[in-house]
């Protein structure tokens, strides 16, 4: 998958996310749970009047980059985005923070843009105590789901395990 991540990250335009104290998504960069554990402070990309848009946050990487037995797995859900205005979007699954284990080594977080071709029925949420519901998802399962097509926008970040994530484990169900 990462020659096609590289090859989409070279015809996608860059979605800008940025964390709180400044943290930002480029490319790859290298951010902590820590940095990431709170849902994005900014969240941007190129836009058309009038469209909305789906925002999903998700991990291939589960539990490992060789091992995906449990990928993908949603970190964020937004439908019905109008323009890149998140609060007035539909919230499907919670944003929930990077959580590679300790033995996991560096996990690829991808962010995606697709534009809805009209507003779309939507889900019930998925809140971010729940782990049912995120695990071994495809991002196919959202581009037929709401009729999308290729992603108008995309970025990524590599996390490995740091001291939070034994907190944030720790606040997650098992799935069932």
């Amino acid at each position: 998958m990462a020659e096609t991540l590289e090859q989409l990250m070279e015809v996608t335009p860059a979605i800008e996310v940025v964390y709180a104290a400044g943290a930002k998504v480029e490319r790859g960069n290298e951010l902590t749970p820590t940095q990431v554990k709170e849902q994005p402070t900014s969240v941007s990309w190129p836009v058309e009047d009038g469209a909305f848009y789906t925002l999903l946050f998700l991990c291939p990487d589960s539990p490992t980059r060789t091992d995906r037995q449990y990928a993908d797995v949603w970190h964020w859900l937004v439908v019905n985005i109008p323009g890149n205005n998140l609060a007035e979007g539909h919230t499907v699954a919670e944003y929930v923070g990077a959580a590679p284990a300790e033995d996991a080594g560096l996990k690829r977080y991808i962010y995606l843009v697709f534009k809805q071709q009209g507003k779309s029925e939507t889900d019930k949420v998925i809140s971010k105590s729940n782990m049912d519901g995120r695990i071994k998802r495809k991002t196919k399962e959202v581009v037929e789901k709401y009729n999308l097509g290729k992603p108008v926008a995309a970025g990524y970040f590599q996390a490995k395990y740091d001291d939070y994530v034994a907190q944030l484990r720790a606040q997650l169900p098992k799935p069932e």
